[in-house]
């Protein structure tokens, strides 16, 4: 093995339209502007070390930043003492007429504006936010040159399955240099790469630093195409970057300032700009919505999906305050604490790790990181150390506890905080002002609500209120106990019972989720809408139909009821049809509670849904073994709709007919057949003579597998028939006594599964019947587990001296 060489100055090397004359011919150029261009990277402490440098050594009159133009009003926030990263600039435009002409294809259907949305994540280490503090500290003016988020849309949306923009470093990472250049230092990825070649190397000039960055970024951009860089946007925002440049630049010679001008931009940008004559673009500032929100290092962690994030945003966190602290100023004492803390965090876990071995963690990574080519130890040549000193053995068994606090250490679970002098949007406010007229108080600690809903007219607001924070999501509220009507359980009680806490996660969902609406209400409602025309499942639907009226909504059914009229037509799942027949009923049947006694549409949708799924009773015989569970229970649900709800008059012969059609077909899940053998039965269609004809049918060559899911379908739908029908109990059992002994042992397994429906009251009830017939005076009392395995005893009496006869 082999030290990587990390220089530059073999880049030219690599398959790049550059050569390393021009290259150079360039970098003169750039470097002989009277304007500074500093090259950053997204969160990079290395970028925001050399920054401070450039400043103290420029002093310049105006810093230009690459962040949303009109961002600037949010500087007294982001200036502010009170504002703690890790935050984020937040654009969003909702476009309520269409003019990107997205509606349909970025939204669930057109009637549903797009809401696109973008974020600019800033940590304490972020060169952007590190200059912005600077400013503040030297009294220099800064101005934010990127195009906002409006102006972006039509190219980085365009191709995109997605409303959502961050900011990136995709022009490195999916490139054939960045590749190659990985490959050649023998890197895993471009942050391991830039790991290497930037970051952990903090003792050299910034001027070097610049420009050793400008070769890496110029060979880097020469290996893109201009149709790319065109397509991605790329190039209207540097033309635009460069208009406000030229701008401030004649600002400062107009006001006779001395001073210099700095320019930080991503690195990919500041090697082209200086180039470019400039191009202004109409800014619209009524879109351009921009906040500063809370932010979170998950939210910034690589897996969250932002391609310029970071791997471990705590873990370079450590580095930046012991780099910043003047006691410290060493970053190898934050790699040997970091270390102890994942040994303690994997001891939680149950991991048996020593302060030993973190000793010999931050010694590998060291001695990783010299041979790796760097200054200092990396965030990858300390989670190399770590896996390879702490997992003890099998990495399958001892590895996860190890990952996850190694991940739990350096990816963080910090939340930003906003200073709350200057900031707050309408919609916390509005939970708060609701919050706060509903008499609900907002602690931190966890507190229990109990609304009685048929007491006050209060119980309700606060019920529909806390129900609307969990449509959104927000982690408030949590019901414990109370009537679901959506799982259809407690139905019988008249009071809910919920657990709520307050906490910094709820007002970051809550300031994030502000493109949504300014109110709590109207955010739900563009939620539900978006959810519904998202959907073609009525089930879905349907249940949304309930939580709108759980929650209060209640003048959005009659439109929502429209599109689920079209959603029933077109749902070829019966699953999905009768879950929506039941949810239908329940939001009937609760009229009055739920005040959607206005819903005239509803009695409609009831009788639409129910011959719907009516005539996909066919289709149910083609399911899995695995579905039989499910579809049957829908099944028995159907059933009890026509059994049950008498307020519309129901065409029982519709699904009777169905049944006796399905039935003729040979083929299909048994289980099924039996199961709708079952409901003919249950609606006075068969007798108890042609159950068992078709039972004995399945048993006339002996055992039958199929029959066994026969009897477990039948069962599951009238398992009443074994304990009232006594001459179907003498049937069945003088069925299984006719078993040889293979054929018992081999449909055994089925019955006991058949059995497992009957509760263990019924069990002593069939038991109690098995010892009269076979005159047992006295049968020991049969405790039932959960899997019924004592089941074999009661076979064994079912089946009269067939045990003995096996010797068993």
């Amino acid at each position: 093995m082999t030290q990587r060489n990390t220089s530059c100055d073999n880049m030219s090397d690599l398959d790049s339209k550059e050569t390393m004359e021009g290259i150079q011919k360039k970098i003169r150029k750039i470097e002989d502007q009277t304007i500074v261009y500093f090259p950053i990277k997204h969160h990079s402490i290395a970028c925001s070390h050399y920054l401070e440098k450039a400043i103290d050594f420029y002093k310049p009159e105006k810093i230009l930043i690459e962040l949303p133009f009109g961002a600037e009003v949010n500087l007294p926030i982001l200036q502010s003492d009170l504002t703690i990263p890790p935050i984020a600039l937040h654009s969003f435009y909702v476009d309520n007429l269409n003019i990107f002409e997205l509606n349909g294809k970025l939204s669930p259907d057109e009637s549903i504006p797009v809401r696109f949305e973008g974020y600019h994540p800033i940590v304490a280490y972020s060169p952007e936010y590190h200059a912005i503090q600077l400013a503040k500290e030297k009294e220099i003016e800064v101005e934010f040159i990127d195009l906002p988020l409006y102006n972006i849309i039509p190219y980085r949306f365009k191709q995109s399955s997605i409303s959502l923009f961050y900011p990136d470093e995709r022009y490195y990472e999916f490139n054939a240099y960045g590749a190659l250049l990985a490959k050649k230092l023998r890197c895993r990825n471009f942050h391991e790469v830039w790991e290497t070649m930037f970051e952990t190397n903090l003792d050299m000039n910034f001027q070097e630093f610049m420009r050793k960055l400008y070769i890496f970024s110029l060979v880097a951009r020469s290996s893109l195409s201009e149709e790319f860089l065109e397509q991605e946007g790329a190039n209207i925002r540097e033309e635009f970057m460069k208009y406000r440049i030229k701008k401030s630049y004649q600002d400062i010679q107009e006001k006779d300032r001395k001073g210099s001008l700095l320019v930080v931009t991503g690195a990919f940008h500041s090697v082209v700009l200086p180039f470019l004559k400039g191009k202004t673009q109409k800014i619209r500032k009524k879109e351009n919505v921009i906040i500063t929100v809370p932010y979170t290092y998950n939210q910034l962690a690589l897996s969250s999906g932002y391609q310029s994030g970071n791997p471990a945003p705590r873990y370079y966190d450590k580095l930046w305050s012991n780099l910043r602290n003047p006691d410290i100023k060493d970053i190898k004492i934050a790699t040997l604490n970091l270390a102890l803390e994942v040994k303690n965090q994997s001891r939680e876990y149950g991991s048996f790790v020593s302060v030993a071995d973190s000793v010999h963690v931050f010694r590998m990574a060291q001695n990783l990181g010299s041979f790796r080519g760097k200054e200092t130890t990396g965030y990858y040549d300390l989670v190399d150390a770590v896996k390879s000193v702490f997992i003890k053995g099998d990495e399958k068994i001892y590895g996860p506890s190890i990952y996850r606090a190694l991940d739990e250490i350096l990816i963080g679970d910090e939340y930003g905080t906003i200073d709350p002098n200057l900031s707050t949007t309408p919609l916390l406010a509005d939970f708060q002002y609701r919050a706060k007229k509903l008499r609900i108080k907002l602690a931190a600690a966890t507190k229990l609500m109990r609304l009685n809903l048929y007491q006050t007219s209060t119980a309700k607001l606060k019920s529909q209120f806390l129900h609307q924070t969990v449509f959104l999501n927000l982690g408030f509220g949590e019901m414990i106990k109370g009537p679901n009507l959506i799982k259809k359980e407690n139905l019988h009680l008249l009071a809910e019972q919920w657990n709520i806490a307050y906490n910094r996660g709820v007002e970051i969902k809550l300031i994030s989720s502000i493109s949504l609406g300014n109110t709590v209400r109207n955010a739900c409602l563009t939620l539900l809408r978006e959810k519904f025309a998202s959907t073609g499942e009525s089930g879905v639907a349907s249940e949304l139909l309930l939580v709108a009226a759980q929650m209060g909504l209640v003048e959005v059914l009659d439109d929502l009821g429209k599109q689920l009229i079209d959603i029933i037509d077109k749902d070829r799942d019966f699953k999905s049809l009768v879950q929506a027949l039941y949810q239908l009923v329940a939001l009937y049947n609760y009229q009055e509670s739920l005040l959607t006694e206005g819903f005239k549409p509803l009695l409609r949708l009831i009788e639409q849904a129910y011959i719907r799924a009516t005539f996909l009773v066919p289709s149910i015989l083609l399911i899995q073994e695995d579905e039989e569970e499910t579809v049957i229970e829908k099944i028995k649900a159907l059933t009890n709709f026509i059994l049950s709800f008498d307020d519309i008059e129901v065409d029982k012969n519709l699904f009777i007919g169905q049944i006796k059609t399905t039935l003729t077909n040979g083929k299909g899940n048994h289980a099924v057949k039996g199961a709708l053998t079952g409901v003919l039965y249950s609606l006075h269609e068969k007798k108890v003579d042609e159950l068992t004809r078709e039972i004995n049918g399945y048993f006339v060559g002996g055992a039958s597998l199929d029959g066994g899911s026969f009897v477990y379908g039948l069962f599951m739908i009238c398992r009443e028939i074994l304990l009232l029908k006594e001459d179907f109990f003498d049937r069945i059992d003088n069925l299984v006594c006719q078993f040889s002994n293979e054929d018992f042992l081999t449909i055994l397994p089925l019955f006991r599964r058949s059995f497992s429906l009957f509760t263990p009251k019924e069990i002593d009830i069939i038991g109690s019947n098995v010892a009269q017939k076979r005159e047992i005076e006295k049968m020991e009392k049969i405790e039932i587990s959960g899997n019924l395995a004592e089941l074999l005893h009661f076979a064994d009496q079912l089946a009269g001296s067939k045990f003995e006869e096996m010797g068993l």
